[in-house]
């Protein structure tokens, strides 16, 4: 897989708004191992949900795999089950 190009990260950097601030509950899922995404961004986004003061909405889920968006489907579903559940219980869903 080819990181992302400079064409692509000039847009993203002008067009996506990343503020943290959410009112919903979300699940993050990132690889141990990703060619895309550098280490380091793994904390960018949980650090802008807590600067927010939104961080009872956001769980961030153990890294496995390798590859960017490498994920098995039980590895989704696992994920997507606990969104689900999350926000039918109106409650932050849980890591584990």
């Amino acid at each position: 897989m080819q990181p992302i190009s400079f064409k692509t990260d000039r847009l993203l950097g002008e067009h996506a708004q990343l503020t943290g601030r959410i009112k919903v509950p979300v699940v993050l899922l990132n690889n141990r191992v990703d060619q895309t995404v550098p280490p380091r961004f793994a904390r960018v986004y949980p650090e802008l949900v807590a600067a927010a003061g939104s961080s009872d909405h956001l769980v961030v889920l153990p890294q496995v795999g390798e590859g960017h968006c490498d994920f098995s489907p039980e590895q989704i579903s696992a994920a997507f089950g606990k969104l689900v559940d999350s926000a039918e219980r109106g409650e932050k869903p849980s890591a584990n």
